[in-house]
């Protein structure tokens, strides 16, 4: 893009973000806790604990470990003399919101500069990160939480990274390790393995080694799942397939989900990964695994220092493990589902487009391959939020997988994302009704955890999932002919 096209660019993404913000600031809000919401709440009230709850013992390793932001805003309350109330605090965390998403439209476009994206690949990129769910509706609706920073910060992660900015990379991981609970890993993998611009490999896999992490993954799932206690949530789940021929058997079932799950996409990371490795190996300067060892190390020293471990807040990894060794019975790829839903139609392009993703993913080095991998493997407990940090590497994968997109077709897109976004939904149609079991299938709260996959019913389930068949067998066709044309003009 020429230097007047890039300001315009930069001006109107900006624009758009902050308009959505706004719109959605005078919109609806979430009926539980004043406004802040259940999870919300917990960092309202770490705000007003502080700064005693940093030696008090009162916090989790968990939230230790996101202690930054209620930091920032509890600074700002204590400048503007601004009582603490929920109120005020989900206002605070919502203009925050806006402001750091602006920042965040700035730094995409200063990526795409770096990158050589065209104006049509840029837009995919903003509306991908801007204009879904997350952004565009859940930020707002819960606005005390605390995505859209981790979103700011993996962008100028990445940002440091494509600039070869180690000691900005490591600051802002590190602030990252405080407020996102992956935010050090990647920045670790992004310092130990900096930006190579290798050239890609052969697009044709020898297909046998496809099923080899399938069948290690399955063997491992099946394994855990026969040593679970008879009232593990896991076992207790497999007792959904009553109806097929003993435990053996549910295990099948469960397992075979999984692992449909994640082939061919995880086989495919792993095979360019293996090879990425075998080819380059792992040498790598000291200095970059010192710095990659502090960013892990610092964020994990502070949390400790303040957290106590007797206090148990938060998702831990054998949660997750259960989440995605649990899939719904009759769900089935409820993980690709829930990200469409949340994450936009971008994710249907990276499935279409997925051979050259991995691509883009192997010619950033093998960070980055290795980041595309294990958000592959967070995927599959169907909480799309788990891949937050991950989400800008894998966008920045798509958009230079789609360097034949148009300005036509970036419009339609931009249509779509619109749509999945849901700003145009009312989700408080009603009173929300507490202290009921199973809430989040009660409507109108379903209307709301209907975009968390994990959550879904099966109604609203195989509604969104009509939609996403429908939307998928639109952008084939379209990926069908625009590579034709592209070929065309070689």
């Amino acid at each position: 893009m020429s230097l007047p096209q890039q300001r315009r660019t930069l001006l109107l993404c900006v624009a758009v973000t902050v308009a959505i913000g706004v719109y959605s600031f005078f919109g609806e809000h979430i009926q539980v806790a004043g406004g802040v919401g259940t999870d919300g709440q917990i960092y309202a009230d770490m705000m007003r604990g502080l700064p005693h709850n940093l030696w008090d013992g009162s916090l989790s390793p968990y939230y230790a470990h996101r202690i930054v932001v209620p930091l920032i805003m509890r600074g700002i309350f204590e400048i503007l003399q601004l009582p603490l109330s929920n109120d005020n605090i989900w206002r605070a965390f919502a203009i925050y919101t806006i402001v750091l998403q602006a920042g965040s439209a700035m730094l995409w476009v200063a990526i795409g500069r770096l990158r050589q994206l065209t104006e049509p690949q840029t837009w995919l990129g903003f509306l991908a990160l801007f204009v879904n769910f997350g952004a565009a509706k859940n930020s707002q609706f819960m606005p005390v939480l605390l995505d859209s920073s981790a979103i700011f910060l993996s962008l100028a992660s990445l940002l440091f990274f494509l600039k070869a900015n180690r000691a900005a990379l490591c600051a802002t991981s590190i602030i990252g390790g405080l407020t996102w609970s992956m935010a050090s890993l990647v920045g670790a993998l992004l310092l130990a393995f900096p930006l190579r611009d290798l050239e890609p490999e052969p697009r044709r896999m020898d297909q046998r080694l496809l099923w080899l992490p399938v069948l290690a993954m399955a063997a491992a799932i099946a394994v855990y799942l026969a040593m679970q206690p008879p009232d593990c949530l896991l076992q207790q789940h497999a007792a959904d397939f009553a109806r097929l021929p003993g435990k053996i058997a549910s295990h099948v079932c469960v397992t075979a989900q999984a692992a449909a799950t994640f082939w061919p996409a995880g086989a495919l990371a792993f095979v360019a990964f293996v090879r990425l490795v075998w080819a380059k190996g792992w040498l790598v300067r000291p200095t970059n695994i010192v710095l990659a060892l502090a960013t892990i190390a610092v964020p994990e020293l502070i949390a400790r220092s303040i957290g106590n471990p007797a206090v148990h807040q938060g998702a831990d990894l054998f949660l997750i493990a259960e989440m995605a060794l649990t899939p719904a019975p009759g769900l089935f790829f409820l993980p690709l589902v829930s990200l469409a839903v949340f994450w936009g139609p971008l994710v249907l392009v990276g499935v279409l487009r997925w051979a050259d993703v991995c691509q883009r993913a192997r010619m950033l080095g093998v960070g980055a391959v290795v980041i595309l991998t294990l958000a592959l493997l967070l995927m599959l407990p169907t909480e799309p939020r788990y891949i937050t940090y991950f989400w800008p590497v894998i966008v920045l994968c798509i958009v230079q997988a789609s360097a034949d997109v148009t300005a036509a077709f970036a419009g339609w897109f931009a249509v779509l994302s619109f749509a999945a976004s849901k700003l145009w939904l009312t989700i408080n149609t009603g009173p929300w009704t507490a202290n009921a079991s199973r809430v989040s299938e009660l409507f109108p709260q379903q209307l709301y955890f209907m975009n968390m996959g994990y959550w879904m019913i099966p109604s609203t389930f195989w509604i969104q999932a009509a939609v996403c068949i429908l939307c998928l067998l639109v952008l084939s066709a379209w990926d069908r002919a625009s590579v034709r044309r592209y070929r065309s003009r070689l």
